[in-house]
């Protein structure tokens, strides 16, 4: 038969479990809401590029496209935005990226 005390015990070892589990699950679910708006910035970044560029430059072919979308640092998404009045081609603004 089990004691009040094992009981008791028992269960505070359940809510240390429970806690432990709760804590981790925010943990992940605050790790991967980061993780989505990283992407959805960095989308964000990629398309105002775009946009600017075809104000600027003309429309920029597929492979320009490929080439935009396969930069992950938004660093240099920012840089070549503020650098694009510069240049009067996409290629030339991408040649920047070497």
């Amino acid at each position: 038969m089990t004691t009040f005390d094992e009981i008791l015990e028992m269960s505070s070892i359940k809510s240390l479990v429970i806690d432990k589990a709760e804590k981790r699950g925010m943990k992940i679910g605050i790790e991967l809401g980061m993780e989505i708006e990283r992407k959805r910035n960095l989308e964000n970044s990629q398309k105002g590029l775009i946009g600017l560029g075809q104000d600027l430059l003309g429309a920029p072919t597929a492979a320009q496209k490929k080439r935009i979308a396969a930069i992950t640092d938004i660093r240099a998404l920012g840089e070549l935005q503020f650098r694009i009045h510069k240049f009067s081609t996409w290629k030339e603004l991408l040649a920047t990226l070497n």
